[in-house]
C-alpha cells in the first residue's frame, strides 16, 4: 500500500521500516513553504485506504477532510464542528473512533487564549484516546498541525503534561497501532525528544538561521543552507529517510480534501442518515455532559455566593444585637438610678421592649444560622469530593516522561539499587563515554529519582 507524494517518490505502507518503527513523519517548512498542504494529502490518503486519522489543527485548516469523507470524518470543535470540544468529553471522543471515524479536533480558539487554555484541552483528549487504543489496538494515524504548540522544546508548567502525553504517544504508540505526522514551521521551538523519533522527514523552505541550525543533524547527510533559498517553491521538500540519501520531491498538488488557507467558507456537509444519525447522538452526549457540568459548577457558585450572603448578613444582625444590648444595659442603669424617684415603671417598660426586639433578632439570627450549617453542609460534600481527587492525584502523581536512555539507566539501577557507573552504562547497552548516557544520567539526578554516592550509582 502506497502513499503518492509526487514525482514519483512514495512511501511505502508494507517497508520493513514501517512494519518496525512505524509510519513516524516530520514536516518541516515556514509559513507557505506547502507543509499543511503535505500532511492533508498524507491523511486523505490513509483515510481512502480504510485507516483512521486523529488530526489536531490549530488553525481550522484541515476540517474540508469531512467534506471529502463525509460519512468517516467528523470535525470535534470549532465552527465547522459537528461536536463540541471540551476536555470532560474526552472519553466520548475515544467513543467515536472507536466507532470507526477520523476526527480532526479544530483548537483555533483554544490556540488564541494561549499554551495553557491549549494544554489543559487537548491533553485530556489525546490521553484518553491513547488509553482506548492501548485497549483496542488498531491502525490510526495522530496528525500534529503545528507541533511547536502541542509539544515545545521549553516546556512550562502549564504544557508539561501534554508534552509528556505526545512523548508518550510518539514513542510507544506504535505497538498499539499509532502513527505519527507531525508539520511544524519552528523547528527551533519543537522538543527534540519527539522530532528524534521521526525517521522520515520533509524539509522545505527555512529561510530563518536559528531553525535551520535547529534542524542540523536531523539534515545529515545533507546540507540545510538548501533550504534558506527564498526562491525554494512551495510544495517542494528535501526528504530524508526514504533512501541512503536526500531526495528532492514535489508534491503533487491534487487534493481530495478542500484547503481552508484557499477555501475560507465551507458548504454545509451532507452525510448519510446512518453517519448523520450517529453524529447526532455523539452530539447530544456532549451537550448533555457539559449541561450537567455546568449546572454543578453553576450549583456550587450558587451555594459559596449564598454562604457569603449569610455570613454579611450575621455580622451585621450581630452587630445590631451588640448595639440593643449596650441599649439595654444601659435602660437598666437608669431604672436602677431612678427607681426611687418614681420613674422605674416607664424604665422598665423601655427595658422589656429592647428585650423583646434582642429575643427577635436572635430567633432570625437562629434562622439564619440554621440555613447556613445546611448550605454549609453541602459545600462540604463539595470540598470533601475536592479533597478526594486531590489525594489521589498526590497518591498518583504524573511521571515525567523519561527517554529510551532514561529508562534503561532507571531499570538498571531499580534492579541492583547500586553499582559502579561504569557498570550502569555497561548494563544501560551503553558506555561511560555515550553522550547520550550521560545526558540521561545527568537528567534522572535532577529529577531525584537516582543520585551518585562514592560507590557509584544507587536508585533515589
Amino acid at each position: 500500500m502506497l502513499i503518492e507524494i509526487g514525482d514519483g517518490v512514495s512511501i511505502d505502507l508494507s517497508d520493513e521500516r514501517v512494519r518496525q518503527r512505524g509510519l513516524r513523519v516530520a514536516i518541516i517548512g515556514e509559513s507557505g513553504s506547502g507543509k499543511s498542504h503535505l500532511l492533508g494529502l498524507i491523511c486523505e490518503q490513509l483515510i481512502s485506504k480504510g485507516a483512521q486519522v486523529v488530526l489536531v489543527d490549530p488553525h481550522s485548516e484541515h476540517v474540508g477532510l469531512a467534506e471529502a469523507f463525509r460519512d468517516s470524518v467528523a470535525v470535534v470543535g470549532g465552527d465547522a464542528g459537528d461536536v463540541p470540544l471540551a476536555a470532560e468529553a474526552a472519553p466520548v471522543y475515544a467513543e467515536m473512533l472507536g466507532s470507526g471515524m477520523s476526527l480532526v479536533l479544530d483548537v483555533m480558539d483554544a490556540v488564541l487564549e494561549g499554551e495553557a487554555a491549549l494544554a489543559s484541552l487537548i491533553q485530556p483528549v489525546l490521553s484518553s484516546l491513547y488509553r482506548s487504543l492501548s485497549r483496542s489496538p488498531r491502525p490510526v494515524l495522530l496528525a500534529l498541525e503545528e507541533a511547536h504548540l502541542l509539544a515545545p522544546q521549553q516546556v512550562t508548567r502549564d504544557t508539561s503534561r501534554l508534552v509528556r502525553t505526545v512523548g508518550n504517544i510518539v514513542t510507544g504508540g506504535r505497538k498499539f497501532g499509532i502513527h505519527t505526522a507531525i508539520a511544524t514551521q519552528r523547528p527551533a521551538l519543537l522538543n527534540k525528544t519527539v522530532l528524534s523519533q521521526l525517521w522520515l522527514r520533509f524539509f522545505g523552505r527555512l529561510t530563518d538561521r536559528i531553525d535551520r541550525e535547529a534542524v542540523r543533524d536531523y539534515f545529515k547527510p545533507g546540507d540545510p543552507e538548501v533550504l534558506k533559498d527564498p526562491m525554494l517553491p512551495p510544495g517542494t521538500f528535501y526528504v530524508w529517510g526514504l533512501g541512503p540519501e536526500v531526495v528532492r520531491v514535489r508534491v503533487r498538488s491534487e487534493r481530495l480534501a478542500p484547503h481552508r488557507g484557499e477555501t475560507v467558507a465551507l458548504e454545509p456537509i451532507r452525510r448519510s442518515e446512518e453517519a448523520e444519525r450517529s453524529i447526532q447522538a455523539f452530539r447530544e452526549r456532549i451537550e448533555e455532559m457539559l449541561r450537567r457540568r455546568e449546572e454543578e459548577r453553576s450549583e456550587l457558585e450558587s451555594l459559596r455566593r449564598r454562604i457569603r450572603e449569610l455570613e454579611d448578613a450575621l455580622e451585621e444582625r450581630e452587630r445590631t444585637i451588640a448595639e440593643l444590648s449596650l441599649k439595654a444595659d444601659i435602660a437598666e442603669a437608669i431604672r436602677s438610678g431612678l427607681a426611687e424617684q418614681g420613674a422605674a415603671e416607664g424604665m422598665r417598660r423601655l427595658v422589656e421592649m429592647y428585650e423583646g426586639r434582642i429575643r427577635e433578632l436572635e430567633s432570625e439570627l437562629e434562622l439564619e444560622r440554621a440555613a447556613r450549617r445546611e448550605l454549609e453542609s453541602k459545600l462540604a460534600t463539595y470540598e470533601k469530593l475536592r479533597e478526594a481527587l486531590s489525594q489521589i492525584a498526590k497518591e498518583n502523581p504524573p511521571q515525567p516522561y523519561l527517554t529510551p536512555m532514561e529508562r534503561r539507566v532507571l531499570e538498571t539501577l531499580r534492579k541492583y539499587r547500586v553499582l559502579p557507573e561504569y557498570k550502569v552504562a555497561s548494563l544501560s547497552g551503553t558506555t561511560l563515554r555515550s553522550s547520550a548516557y550521560r545526558e540521561a544520567r545527568n537528567r534522572l539526578i535532577r529529577l531525584g529519582l537516582i543520585r551518585k554516592t562514592r560507590h557509584g550509582l544507587e536508585i533515589a
